[in-house]
């Protein structure tokens, strides 16, 4: 199990890009125990579907948009402004 975490590649941009998606590693409890940026094509290899079916899927089991999420979370937001304004689902 520890040399498929250590297989996993990390993204080039790391901080750089805020939408960059993470790996977590779990133990056996579910607890996360780290963590690493990742590229969009090694999230779509590890799950084995594409990304924009991915995020369909998560929209239609969302409550709310992001936008909404946005203004209820004003720490969340100052992160995200100036990199791109959030789409409406």
């Amino acid at each position: 199990m520890e040399q498929q975490w250590q297989d996993i590649s990390v993204s080039p941009l790391d901080d750089a890009d805020p939408s960059t998606p993470f790996a977590d590693k779990l133990d056996l409890d579910g607890d996360q125990i780290d963590e690493k940026r990742v590229t969009a094509e090694t999230v779509e290899h590890l799950l084995g579907r594409p990304l924009d079916e991915l995020f369909a899927e998560g929209r239609a089991k969302s409550p709310f948009t992001m936008a909404q999420l946005l203004e209820r979370d004003p720490e969340l937001a100052a992160r995200f402004r100036g990199h791109r304004a959030p789409a409406e689902s």
